[in-house]
């Protein structure tokens, strides 16, 4: 049976190559332009198919007056733990984020003005929790950015934050850090999955009024040692003073329950 079916394929595929004639092939057409093309119709149809699997885009997805747009913007699809797709798409006038499931689509996020930095400006996952979704978004060239936190189900905006120490991306930490909106001489440690907060004072000559650059890009990356959570940082004591100071924040997670 397979044999048979194999060279009904054979004999379609040599009919077509000489019934079709030589016609020349469109540059677009791929690895097919060694062969025989089909009727014209069916080349258009054919080539354009072929052309969107190629380059992954979609009527909402180039901008033909701008090629530099097709560099900058990334169309590529997540797929999210509950089955729900999120992806950006654009044209020549903007950009837009979209939360795809069971067929329903909502717009989270989109940029009209200067929408070639939307990954700078626009909405850019850095972490899936449970039921949320942790958004980097508004970088200026040199940071800090915002932050976002989102409903998985619905899009809505739970959560914002100003620059986080820690962001939990590449990890399986569902917490984030940040500094007390009141002082600089304490963090706020946040479980994402139930909302519980924690303040944790930190040494007053880690970071003064002043800064450059900006404290929370002070931290180097942290990591997780067991429930040690480890984030070494640099400082000044003074604003005159030429080398760094180092040092690191060390939480025991035990100490701060879920």
């Amino acid at each position: 049976m397979k044999s048979f079916f194999c060279y009904t394929i054979w004999i379609h595929f040599v009919f077509l190559l000489f019934a079709c004639g030589n016609k020349p092939i469109p540059k677009y057409a791929g690895h097919f332009s060694k062969i025989a093309f089909p009727p014209a119709n069916l080349v258009n149809e054919l080539s354009i198919t072929y052309r969107y699997e190629k380059l992954q885009l979609s009527p909402y997805c180039r901008c033909i007056d701008d090629e530099f747009l097709s560099n900058v913007d990334d169309c590529d699809t997540t797929i999210l733990q509950n089955g729900a797709l999120l992806y950006w798409h654009f044209n020549c006038d903007s950009s837009w984020l979209t939360l795809e499931k069971n067929h329903k689509k909502m717009v989270l996020n989109s940029i009209r003005e200067m929408h070639d930095y939307t990954y700078r400006l626009g909405f850019q996952l850095e972490k899936e929790f449970k039921t949320t979704m942790l958004f980097r978004y508004g970088c200026p060239a040199n940071g800090p950015c915002m932050h976002a936190l989102l409903n998985k189900e619905t899009g809505k905006v739970v959560e914002e934050f100003e620059e986080l120490i820690f962001n939990a991306e590449d990890t399986k930490a569902d917490f984030v850090i940040y500094f007390d909106s009141n002082n600089l001489t304490s963090v706020i440690l946040q479980y994402i999955n139930t909302g519980r907060k924690h303040k944790i004072n930190i040494p007053s000559k880690w970071f003064k009024n002043f800064h450059d650059p900006p404290i929370e890009q002070q931290f180097d990356k942290g990591r997780l040692e067991g429930q040690i959570y480890i984030q070494p940082l640099q400082y000044k004591e003074d604003e005159d003073q030429k080398n760094w100071l180092y040092d690191s924040l060390v939480i025991d997670l035990n100490k701060y329950p879920q």
